[in-house]
């Protein structure tokens, strides 16, 4: 799963290690399924995708579970200062190699349908990029539902379509954040 933005930014992974000495970055939770253009010659850093500081780099080293990212320009921050926030590519750097994953931008607003019944359940509305495994957050007319992206689950995705065809487990109605939990919420 890769992560993308309505600024056409891919998530790339979460900043691991800072060496100001070599001027390096190492990546982990690193996203899969994709590759990085030799032309890139740029990431956005930070806590949030609404909050990014755009940075220079020389070139990338991929390996199976880490990047490597060797930065252009010296910084004077400490070592603790990259660590943690999340790195973003612009999209027009990145190649998809493997057709299962999605970005999160191709996922928005795709219809989501009960595989055994045929029934519409909603559009999904936003994307959680977790460890174990990522979530779908499913706008109904009930309120959202969070979908575990798991086999058992989620049985076909059909980008071109824009559907999304699912197994829902019992229990998984239960989780339903309505508008009224919200703005109960809220008012804490």
């Amino acid at each position: 799963m890769c992560w993308g933005s309505d600024n056409n930014y891919v998530y790339l992974g979460t900043i691991d290690h800072y060496n100001k000495n070599l001027n390096l970055i190492k990546l982990k939770d690193i996203a899969e399924g994709y590759q990085i253009k030799e032309n890139c010659g740029e990431i956005n850093i930070g806590f949030s995708r609404n909050f990014l500081e755009k940075i220079k780099v020389k070139n990338f080293e991929c390996y199976e579970n880490k990047i490597v990212i060797f930065l252009s320009e010296n910084f004077i921050y400490e070592n603790d200062y990259f660590i943690n926030k999340a790195v973003f590519v612009p999209e027009k750097y990145i190649i998809n190699v493997k057709p299962d994953y999605y970005l999160v931008k191709d996922l928005i607003d795709c219809k989501v349908i009960d595989n055994e019944t045929g029934r519409f359940i909603g559009k999904i509305s936003d994307v959680s990029i977790l460890p174990g495994n990522d979530v779908w957050f499913v706008d109904t007319d009930a309120g959202e539902i969070p979908l575990p992206v798991i086999k058992d689950v989620i049985q076909k995705v059909d980008i071109e379509a824009k559907c999304v065809y699912v197994r829902l487990l019992d229990g998984l109605i239960d989780l339903t954040i309505t508008n009224k939990d919200e703005e109960n919420q809220r008012k804490y």
